[in-house]
C-alpha cells in the first residue's frame, strides 16, 4: 500500500510538472506581448518563425532609421546604384544579414533580394554593397546582431518545429522600397519576409513598415489561422493602388474603367497594406517585380481572406494563379503564350541589341529571364474585392482590349 502511495504522488508531481511546464523561447520575445506564445504551440510552425521575425524587424528599426538619417544628409555615404540602375543602401545588406543569420540554418533554403558577395557583418567593419558604415551605424548593427543572436537560440529551442521548417524557403526583401528610402519617402517601404513550401506555395509572411512611429505591420498564416496587424487608419476615399513612376495605357485606362481615383504609392509590400489598411481598393499592375517583393504579400492577403495572383492567368481564365516560389536558376513562370519584354529589370545577363526607337525584345525562353522575375503582371485585392471578382474580370477584359498589357 505503501509502495502504491508513493506511486500514485510521483504521478501527481509529473502531471502537475507537465501542465505548468511552458514552450521554450527567447524570453525577450515572451516578455514583449502576451500573443506572442500563440505562434509557439507545437502546432504552430509557421507562426513560430512569423514571431520571431517581428521581434527581429524591431530590432532593426533604430539600425535603419540611423541609415536613414545618413542617407538623406550624404546620399553617397551610405546608399549607391546597382547595376541595373536600381537603388542599394546599406540598410538593404545589412538587414538582410540579419535575417539571414537568424533564419538560415533553420530552412530548407533562403534567397535574398541582394547579393551575398560583399556583405559582412560578422567582423568590422561592416560593409554592404562596396559602402562602410560608420561607427553611428556600426553601433546599431552590434546592438541588432546581439538581439538577433539571442532570438536564434530561442530557435534552436524549438525541436518540435526543426522538421517543419526544413521544408520551407524564404523570400526576403530587406528594403522593400530601396527608391523611396533613398529619396525621402521612408514611410512607403517595408521588410518583406515570405515563407513558402515545397510546392512554391506562399504559406505565411510578415510585411513591416519600419519607419512609421510606432511601425506598422500585417503577418499571416492561412493554415495556422494566423491572422496579426497593426495598422494605419485608412485613407477617407479608397483608390487604385499604382506605383509613383509612369503607369502603361494599360493600367491607367483600367483605373478609369473601374472608376477608380489613382492612389500613387510606392514599395509592393506597403502596397498591400494598404489594401489591408481600406486606403486601397486593388492592386493591379503589368509591371513585374520580383518574389521576394509578392511571397509575403501574397500570404499575408490571403490569410485575410484577400488575393495576391498572375494578372496574365486572370486576364485570360478569370483564374486567380500564383507564382511559384522556389529556389531555382530558371524561372517557374515564364510562359511563351505570355509576351514578355525583356528589359534591365527582368532579364539575364546583357539585354538582346536593338534599333534605336525599336520596341523592347521579347523573351523567347524562361533561361533569358531572372529566376525571381514576376513578368506576368499581378493582381492584389482585399477580401472586400474578392467578393466582386467579376467586376474585376469585366475591366480588365475591356482594358486589354484597348491596350495589350505591358508584361515586363
Amino acid at each position: 500500500l505503501w509502495m502504491y502511495i508513493k506511486f500514485l504522488h510521483a504521478l501527481a508531481l509529473a502531471v502537475q510538472a507537465h501542465a505548468l511546464r511552458l514552450p521554450s523561447f527567447h524570453s525577450a520575445a515572451l516578455a514583449r506581448s502576451p500573443t506572442h506564445a500563440y505562434g509557439m504551440a507545437a502546432s504552430q510552425p509557421v507562426s513560430s518563425l512569423l514571431e520571431a521575425c517581428l521581434t527581429a524587424c524591431e530590432a532593426t528599426v533604430p539600425l535603419v532609421r540611423k541609415v536613414y538619417e545618413l542617407v538623406a544628409a550624404d546620399a553617397a555615404a551610405a546608399s549607391n546604384l546597382k547595376a541595373d540602375k536600381s537603388y542599394f543602401s546599406l540598410a538593404d545588406g545589412i538587414v538582410q544579414a540579419l535575417l539571414m543569420r537568424l533564419l538560415r540554418k533553420h530552412l530548407g533554403g533562403f534567397v535574398g533580394e541582394e547579393d551575398e558577395e560583399g556583405i559582412h557583418i560578422d567582423d568590422e567593419p561592416f560593409r554592404a554593397g562596396g559602402l562602410v558604415a560608420p561607427e553611428s551605424v556600426a553601433a546599431h548593427i552590434r546592438a541588432g546582431r546581439q538581439q538577433i543572436d539571442e532570438l536564434a537560440v530561442g530557435l534552436a529551442e524549438q525541436p518540435e518545429h526543426h522538421p517543419a521548417w526544413k521544408t520551407l524557403t524564404a523570400f526576403v526583401d530587406p528594403i522593400d522600397g530601396t527608391r523611396e528610402f533613398c529619396t525621402g519617402f521612408g514611410e512607403q517601404c517595408s521588410i518583406c519576409i515570405g515563407f513558402a513550401d515545397v510546392a512554391g506555395a506562399p504559406v505565411g509572411g510578415l510585411v513591416f513598415r519600419l519607419l512609421d512611429s510606432p511601425p506598422t505591420w500585417a503577418m499571416g498564416c492561412a493554415a495556422e489561422g494566423l491572422t496579426r496587424t497593426q495598422l494605419r487608419p485608412a485613407a477617407p476615399k479608397p483608390g487604385f493602388v499604382c506605383t509613383n513612376g509612369g503607369l502603361s495605357p494599360f493600367t491607367s485606362n483600367l483605373a478609369s474603367e473601374l472608376g477608380y481615383d489613382l492612389h500613387r504609392s510606392g514599395g509592393a509590400g506597403n502596397k498591400m497594406l494598404l489594401l489591408l489598411e481600406g486606403t486601397g481598393r486593388c492592386y493591379i499592375s503589368d509591371r513585374g517585380v520580383s518574389r521576394w517583393d509578392t511571397c509575403a504579400a501574397q500570404a499575408v492577403l490571403e490569410a485575410h481572406g484577400g488575393a495576391l495572383a498572375k494578372l496574365s492567368t486572370f486576364a485570360a481564365e478569370q483564374l486567380l494563379a500564383s507564382y511559384r516560389y522556389v529556389s531555382s536558376t530558371t524561372n517557374a513562370d515564364f510562359h511563351p503564350g505570355v509576351p514578355v519584354a525583356l528589359s534591365a529589370y527582368n532579364a539575364k545577363g546583357e539585354l538582346p541589341a536593338a534599333e534605336a526607337g525599336a520596341p523592347s525584345p521579347l523573351a523567347t525562353s524562361a533561361e533569358q529571364l531572372k529566376p525571381y522575375a514576376n513578368v506576368c503582371g499581378l493582381i492584389a485585392l482585399p477580401v472586400s474585392e474578392v467578393a466582386v471578382l467579376p467586376k474585376y474580370y469585366e475591366a480588365v477584359c475591356k482594358s486589354a482590349a484597348e491596350h495589350a498589357p505591358a508584361y515586363c
